[in-house]
């Protein structure tokens, strides 16, 4: 078991987090620990069979190990394997939409970590502090926190840098660098760390890391001005994820890559592309993104079938209400606001607009504050 716990860990950052491989390790891990007592390398081992089965975008399956590590660890009473088990949870629970209960994972693993006294976690594929922070402040992000998701973030960036355990760094880049910058929309920053997370990828040989910058790359060239070679680098960026097991997390690719192909006058595909997002997360379970779809079909739909638009913005806006997604809630609510603008009704612009707009009081001078602030300036 320990030989497989650290092989499973290697293997992830070698082949993708949800290569056959590492799932094929889990599974024997599982087996062996039916036949062994209780212990923190069981708890890890079969964390790490969870994070393929996430990564894999089989949510509930990686739900009932999740409760299965818990239990263990109820009998072993290993404060490390807690932060550990909260971290993977809180992560798992922010991508599909729970937002309350992954902040609440991931703020108990930031707040009980101890740099020292878990320092042995990391050879199992990352440090578990920086990483909760940079997942939380992903969450915080799309729960509209939007300054507040930044400073969590740049702590465990800096936090993961001093350790200097290489794959901790690659990871809290990633995530708290590059995809908390495109989920903010600042471009260029999310293109300058997708740099940073490809320099380290290469250098460790960190290929699901090398594939997911080109993703981050790839959607900052379109928002930067260059949908047509965004296209191009998002579809080999997925194709490549895709050889590599990683079904999560796609929805959030699908949206931007919709929304290049309409820049580029592919209305049909992108709305194809926005169908097939949508039936992949409602399937998986990873519904943060459901959202953006939702609201992205919906500008789609605007030219040709008004009714239908109108009910797709609506759902948008309340599955992201119900998410506690504020960022998302306010997107979708100003592609509304546009929408009943070019009819010409200022009064449902605003009653679709001015009450999520009004929620946000930090991180106004971000890209969607700003556009929506745009929007109400024309009423």
């Amino acid at each position: 078991l320990d030989l497989l716990a650290q092989l499973g860990g290697a293997v992830m950052a070698a082949r993708g987090y949800g290569a056959p491989e590492a799932e094929e390790i889990g599974r024997r891990v599982l087996e062996l620990c039916d036949r062994l007592d209780p212990s923190p390398t069981v708890v890890v081992a079969l964390l790490g069979l969870g994070s393929a089965l996430s990564v894999g975008g089989r949510y509930g399956e990686a739900e009932a190990i999740w409760a299965m590590t818990r239990s263990i660890n109820e009998e072993v009473q290993d404060p490390a394997a807690e932060v550990e088990i909260d971290w993977q949870v809180g992560f798992t629970r922010t991508f599909m939409g729970d937002l309350a209960a992954g902040h609440e994972c991931l703020q108990r693993a930031r707040q009980r970590y101890e740099p020292v006294a878990h320092a042995w976690l990391s050879s199992f594929g990352g440090a578990p502090g920086p990483l909760a922070l940079a997942t939380d402040g992903v969450n915080r992000v799309a729960s509209g926190y939007l300054d507040e998701g930044v400073r969590l973030a740049d702590r465990g960036i800096a936090m993961a840098r001093e350790l200097g355990h290489p794959l901790t760094t690659c990871f809290t880049v990633a995530l708290g660098g590059a995809v908390l910058r495109l989920f903010r929309g600042d471009w260029q920053a999310a293109a300058d760390f997708a740099d940073e997370v490809d320099e380290i990828a290469t250098r460790e040989h960190l290929p699901f890391f090398q594939v997911a910058a080109k993703l981050y790359r790839g959607q900052a060239i379109g928002y930067l001005g260059d949908p047509a070679r965004a296209v191009e680098v998002i579809e080999e960026g997925l194709d490549a994820w895709e050889a590599m097991g990683t079904v999560a997390y796609r929805g959030f690719w699908l949206v931007a890559l919709a929304e290049f192909e309409r820049a580029e006058g592919h209305g049909d595909r992108a709305l194809a592309i926005v169908d097939d997002g949508l039936s992949e997360v409602r399937a998986s379970g990873g519904n943060l993104t459901e959202p953006l779809l939702l609201c992205r079909r919906a500008s789609l739909l605007a030219p040709r079938d008004r009714a239908a638009a109108i009910a797709g913005f609506e759902e948008a806006i309340g599955t992201a209400r119900t998410m506690g997604a504020h960022l998302y809630e306010l997107r979708a609510a100003t592609e509304f606001a546009r929408f009943h603008l070019d009819l010409g009704d200022a009064s449902a612009a605003r009653a679709a607009l001015e009450p999520i707009a009004s929620w946000f009081t930090e991180g106004l001078d971000t890209t969607f504050p700003l556009e929506a602030t745009a929007v109400l300036d024309r009423l």
